[in-house]
This record gives structure tokens, C-alpha cells and sequence, in this order.
């Protein structure tokens, strides 16, 4: 955390536990990976002091202005490990451009500067993931010999997973067996570092360079969501989100299965759960580690004096994809675009015709809420517009049409799952009427429900199987869901069934890239060299492919083929 992020937290925290906790629970504070007086207590006023004395670590504030004040400056975490690990060309020219600005005498040897510096924060940052990661692990370990099942709250600016994912999975199996579930909170707030509530954003200091993965918050995105918690960003008031995790947290199923592998060998096993009713989503933990069945779930009730035992612990140039419009402008919300993104799916509004088509021949009296409504609506008076479709909604026999337009409104509103809500309502009374599978999808990845999205376009697939914008947006979100192998898939399909457009080979070879930024390492193994070679090849000839095509794109596959140090 930063110290403004420190503050912010600190206060959010302090107020729930004077305001929110029940007599009889029980917690405890973590900070800088101790565990603060080395205890779980029911006593609020240990817990209030307990937050209210935490201090930054001083090897934390320091890192934090090397990082952002100190010559030569950088942008942030991922800039020093793109030219420390991977020797990231744009990167690297972006960083030395800075110094040269900041410091022009010092120009000639400012290569040097930023290439020391980066590979010293790297090392830093690296320890700092591992030890987030192994706080976990002793936590987990600690609430294993506690009954039943616990929350933890974690709130972080962010920690990224590089070269530490076999020990991220080793600290999330520790959770699940402890039967923990991780709530993580971005305290950076509203809209920080490289758009929270995006896969991809612009640079800050070089909008031109393209886009790239916010990759801070992949630590604390993957604890929660594959401990079957929930990953809370872009949000500013802390205190709403605790009481969200609250609310969430207390409404549950234990659902219980004996695997058919009894073989305690230590390794992470990945599960699924779904459910067959359409009209309920599943959060659950993705995985467990094969070890003896830890003491957990046993409704077993707390004394209310009594503290639990203690508990220790030690002390690129990523592709862009192309843009598109995510919600209709308050003053012309008929515009659009036909392009594919990680940010939106496709929002299909096309002045009007789309409306007309599924009213068909359903006419309302000038006068009638609907109408009032969508006239309204063509002016731009979204407000308005929602609050005559709201009544018009409300009769049971209003048509479809007029819970799709207000399903725009919502959107336009940012009220996302409203605009969920309404949909879901068109698509069950016009199963054939195809936009609204991928407005539907819009709605639910703007609420990071990458797994509703993907069903609703799975169903959009049944009905057409032969269209390849279908595929392309399926991959767009399997990519945003870090499952690329999927992603490229879904993106190979797409090229199959049209072969004349750009936007399928870009997005093939975005994958590909994402790839083989992935794979790549400093120091591979014969078969890490090997893939990652591979997906470097594989990236060149679809970015080759849309050049060729000259249909659309091309400047930006020429930007990716340069970062893959391709000539064109």
C-alpha cells in the first residue's frame, strides 16, 4: 500500500469494525506479514487499536518513491519488469526518453541508469510477491486448526504474479484446505493505474504506445476468485465494499464431494461447479492441493472470550485490441462500432434500425409510455427516456422492444446489471433476435462476470454457428480471463469462417503475443524456448496476415510486428 492507500484503508476498516462486527466474531489483523499481537480475538477495541497502529514499512515507502520520484522514474511495477526480464524494446525506450526529460545532461548514460535500476526494483518487487504469497500460506496453515469455514480480507494496491505461480498455487490450495475464502480490494480506487475495470488501457505516458494487461492486480484477482471469493476494483468508498464482502459472505452453500484420486501427493487438482438453472451464477474455489483433510466446516460454536490459537508467519508491449463503443453517448446514443475489445464484447445500436426490427409491427399511441419513452431515447434524454420504459415494463405484456430499449438506458446509466436484468428478459421472449446475446455479454463483463458472458454467447453459438463475430467476442473474454489457449481457439474458428477479415487475425495474433510474452523467461527451459518460439512464429504470421489483408488493423499489426522485432 501507499501511504494514501494506507490511510484510506486503515479508516475504512476501523469503521467497520466499530460499526459492522457482531459480539462473538472473531478476527485479526495482518500487516507487513505479521499478524498484530499474534492472535485471532472477539474484542473490538484490540482489533480498532490494532489497525489504528499500523505503520508502512519502511522498506515499502522507500521502494515506492525509487520507483515513481527518484531518477530515473518509471511509470510503475510492469514497465521495470518488462525491461529487466524481458528486455521490452518499447519499454525500455520509453523509460530512457523520461530520464533524458528529466535530466538532460545525464542523457548519454541514461540506458545504463534505467537498466540498473529496473533489474534492482525487479529483484524487490519479486521478493515482495513471495512474500505476500508465503503470509498467506502460514495464515492458511493457522486456520486450518480452526473450525469451520473463515474470510479473509485482503486490501492491496496490488502484487503481480511473475515467476511465482506455482507458489500462488500452493498458497490458494493452503486456503481451500483451510476452507478460507480470499475477498480481495484494490485500494487504488476509482479508475487508477492502467483503468482498474479494464483487461487492456492505454499507457499514461504514452497514450500512442499502445495497451496492456493491467497486470497489478493479477495477484489479488487470482486469491479471490480461485478461493471462490470476490475481486472488488474501481471502487472508491472502502467501507461499501466490506459491507459488500459481509453480504456476501454470509450466503452460502457447503457443497461436499469425495474425489475419485485418493492419492494425497501434494499436487493442486482443478475442480469445477456449476449449476444447471439459468438464472443463478456459481463462485467457488477452482482447485485443491492433494494433502490430508485439514480439521475445517464444522459448525462448531466459538466461545466468545476465548482466542484461537496463534498464529506466525515469516517475518511488453502487450497487443491492443481494436475499440469499441461500450454504451450509447448521452447526446447521440444511436453511435457504434463493429470492432471487437476486451473492455466491451459489441453494443449493437444502429440508429434505430435494431429497435425497429424487433418491434416489427408493435405500435403504441403517441402518448403511450413506450412511445414517450423511446422518443426520449432518440434524443439523447436517457434519464427521461428510463423512467417512461420503466412504467411501460412494468405491464406484463409489454413487448420486448421495450425491455430491450430500456436495457440501453440502464447501460447508458452505468447500471449494469439492470441492463442484465432487462435483456435477459428479450432474449427469453426472442430467442432469434441475435444482438441481444451480445449485449447481454456487454452487461455482464462490464460486471466482470466473465463466465455468465461466456454462457450467454455459448447459446448464441447454438443458434449460429456460422458466425465468426460470435467467436471473435468469445475470445476477446476467454483472453480477458487469462485463458488463452481458449482465447486463440475461439480465434482460429473465427478466421475459418472469414478468412477476408482483419479483425479475426488481429485478435489471433494479439493471442499469440499475450502468449509469448507469457511463456517467455529469462532463463528457459529447452521446452519453454520451444513454445515460446512457437508462439512467436504463430504471432508474426497472423500480424503478417492482416497486413496483407489491408482491409483494416494494419497499423497496428505493424506496431505488434515491431515489438516483435519483425521487420514489416
Amino acid at each position: 500500500l501507499s501511504p494514501a492507500g494506507l490511510t484510506h484503508s486503515r479508516s475504512a476498516v476501523t469503521d467497520f469494525v466499530n460499526q459492522r462486527m457482531h459480539q462473538g466474531d472473531l478476527a485479526g489483523v495482518i500487516a507487513d506479514g505479521k499478524m498484530i499481537n499474534n492472535r485471532l480475538t472477539t474484542d473490538r477495541e484490540e482489533l480498532a487499536r490494532a489497525v489504528d497502529g499500523i505503520k508502512l514499512p519502511g522498506d515499502t515507502g522507500t521502494l515506492l518513491r525509487q520507483l515513481k520520484f527518484e531518477f530515473p522514474r518509471f511509470a510503475d511495477e510492469l514497465e521495470a519488469y518488462l525491461i529487466a526480464e524481458l528486455d521490452d524494446g518499447t519499454a525500455m525506450e520509453t523509460a530512457v526518453k523520461r530520464a533524458c526529460a528529466d535530466r538532460p545532461d545525464e542523457c548519454r548514460v541514461a540506458p545504463e541508469l534505467v537498466r540498473g535500476k529496473a533489474n534492482d526494483l525487479d529483484a524487490r518487487l519479486h521478493d515482495g510477491s513471495r512474500n505476500t504469497l508465503d503470509t498467506l500460506r502460514a495464515l492458511s496453515h493457522g486456520l486450518a486448526r480452526v473450525p469451520g469455514p473463515k474470510t479473509i480480507v485482503y486490501l492491496s494496491e496490488g502484487f503481480m504474479l511473475w515467476n511465482v505461480q506455482s507458489e500462488a498455487k500452493n498458497a490458494i490450495g493452503e486456503a481451500n484446505r483451510a476452507g478460507a475464502h480470499v475477498y480481495a480490494i484494490d485500494a487504488r480506487g476509482l479508475d487508477k493505474g492502467h483503468n482498474a475495470d479494464l483487461l487492456f488501457a492505454a499507457r499514461e505516458d504514452d497514450p500512442g504506445a499502445g495497451a496492456r494487461f493491467d497486470e497489478q492486480v493479477d495477484g489479488p484477482n487470482s486469491l479471490a476468485i480461485d478461493t471462490g471469493g470476490m475481486f472488488i476494483q474501481n471502487e472508491n468508498n472502502l467501507g461499501r465494499a466490506l459491507d459488500t464482502i459481509q453480504r456476501d459472505a454470509g450466503t452460502y452453500y457447503v457443497v461436499g464431494y469425495t474425489p475419485t484420486n485418493q492419492a494425497f501427493d501434494g499436487k493442486f487438482r482443478s475442480i469445477s461447479v456449476s449449476a444447471k438453472r439459468s438464472d443463478v451464477k456459481v463462485r467457488a474455489r477452482r482447485g485443491y492441493l492433494a494433502l490430508e483433510p485439514a480439521q475445517m466446516l464444522k459448525p462448531v460454536a466459538i466461545p466468545t472470550t476465548a482466542a484461537a490459537p496463534a498464529l506466525t508467519a515469516p517475518a511488453a508491449v502487450t497487443p491492443t485490441m481494436p475499440a469499441a463503443t461500450t454504451e450509447p453517448e448521452r447526446a447521440a446514443p444511436e453511435s457504434a462500432s463493429p470492432a471487437v475489445s476486451a473492455a466491451a464484447v459489441r453494443t449493437r445500436i444502429d440508429k434505430g434500425g435494431l429497435v425497429a426490427t424487433l418491434r416489427g409491427t408493435d405500435t403504441e399511441a403517441a402518448a403511450d409510455p413506450a412511445s414517450l419513452g423511446w422518443a426520449a431515447y432518440e434524443k439523447g434524454d436517457v434519464e427521461s427516456a428510463m423512467r417512461q420504459l420503466a412504467v411501460a415494463a412494468s405491464d406484463p405484456a409489454a413487448h420486448a422492444w421495450v425491455h430491450y430499449v430500456l436495457g440501453l438506458c440502464h447501460l447508458a446509466l452505468n447500471e449494469y446489471p439492470q441492463a442484465a436484468s432487462s435483456w435477459e428478459r428479450v432474449r427469453n421472449a426472442a430467442p432469434a433476435f441475435e444482438p441481444v446475446y451480445f449485449n447481454l455479454a456487454d452487461a455482464y463483463l462490464l460486471q466482470n462476470d466473465e463466465a455468465s458472458a461466456l454462457r450467454v454467447l455459448d447459446g448464441a453459438v447454438a443458434r449460429w454457428p456460422s458466425d465468426a463475430e460470435i467467436f471473435n467476442a468469445k475470445g476477446v473474454i476467454q483472453l480477458r480471463a487469462r485463458a488463452i489457449d481458449d482465447a486463440i481457439d475461439s480465434f482460429i474458428h473465427a478466421t475459418k469462417l472469414a478468412p477476408a477479415d482483419p479483425i479475426g487475425f488481429y485478435n489471433l495474433a494479439s493471442a499469440h503475443h499475450v502468449n509469448y510474452l507469457r511463456l517467455r523467461r529469462p532463463m528457459p527451459t529447452a521446452r519453454q524456448f520451444m513454445l515460446s518460439s512457437r508462439e512467436r512464429d504463430l504471432a508474426i504470421e497472423a500480424y503478417r496476415k492482416v497486413v496483407k489483408l489491408r482491409e483494416g488493423y494494419v497499423d497496428e499489426a505493424n506496431r505488434g510486428l515491431k515489438a516483435l522485432n519483425v521487420e514489416k
